[in-house]
């Protein structure tokens, strides 16, 4: 996972089948993984679990610390993955995340890093603890279900109904989905 340093463009993904000798042309990610510092550990039921920086432009969590659970072929695809939380918000928008990620033994994550977590106070390191079960359950949305949304705002666009949209669902005040779709001048 790699991020363009202009800031320009969604972070991409390259891999290599051969041990790093030889390596695929990078090509962009879902929007939900745009972000700085990635570090990836996979959970015991093969998912994922992926935190960063964020700093996909627009987002209501940009420059916060969040976590990415998905699968590997997301990643190949350029998928959104099944969700993306927030760990936590840092005040200031930009100085944050060096994350550390390691998983347990019993299948708990713990994320560590920095950030200014309490306005006007100066950084600190925080550690998070994070289940996937608690996770899941913050989520709480079925993936198909929040696809139907993509498919209807396509929809609404390629039948020139709208120029382009831009869709935001909120649980407990966590983005559990985001997506723009067309485009405006």
């Amino acid at each position: 996972l790699l991020r363009e340093n202009r800031r320009r463009l969604e972070s991409h993904v390259m891999v290599t089948t051969d041990e790093g000798r030889t390596w695929s042309t990078p090509r962009p990610m879902d929007r939900a993984l745009t972000g700085d510092r990635h570090t990836a550990q996979y959970a015991r039921d093969g998912r994922l679990v992926v935190t960063f920086r964020d700093m996909a432009e627009g987002s209501p969590t940009q420059g916060d610390w969040v976590a990415w659970v998905g699968r590997w072929e997301d990643l190949l695809a350029g998928t959104p993955g099944q969700y993306r939380v927030r760990i936590k918000d840092n005040t200031n928008q930009w100085d944050s995340t060096y994350p550390g990620l390691e998983r347990l033994g019993d299948g708990t994550f713990v994320a560590t890093t920095y950030g200014h977590w309490d306005t006007g106070q100066p950084p600190y390191i925080l550690s998070a603890r994070l289940r996937l079960e608690e996770l899941d359950a913050r989520s709480a949305f079925d993936g198909e279900r929040l696809a139907r949304i993509d498919r209807y705002l396509q929809e609404q666009v390629d039948s020139a109904r709208i120029a382009g949209a831009v869709a935001i669902v909120l649980r407990d005040g966590e983005v559990v989905y985001e997506r723009a779709v067309g485009w405006a001048d």
